[in-house]
């Protein structure tokens, strides 16, 4: 940007997601989680999965997000919703 110009983009950050009953399937929750891998989960306080089939296999990869203090997850969610999720737990 010209002159140091910052029109605020590279500020904001999301602080809640809601994909509550959209069929995100293992598959979606893996493209969700490399976004949040990149820097989209940082500053994320409320994630709401609930009614979506994510399985085992996404709660072993939510688990290993979580985990990971790189990503920085854990250290802003505040609520996570996995009601009816089918993680196996």
């Amino acid at each position: 940007m010209a002159g140091g110009a910052n029109n605020g983009a590279n500020n904001m950050r999301l602080s809640m997601l809601d994909l509550s009953n959209n069929s995100v399937g293992f598959e979606g929750f893996e493209k969700l989680c490399e976004g949040l891998k990149c820097g989209g989960g940082i500053g994320l306080m409320v994630l709401k999965l609930g009614g979506n089939n994510l399985g085992a296999k996404g709660g072993r990869l939510l688990a290993n997000l979580l985990k990971s203090r790189r990503y920085q997850l854990s250290s802003s969610l505040e609520e996570l919703n996995l009601s009816s999720t089918n993680i196996g737990v």
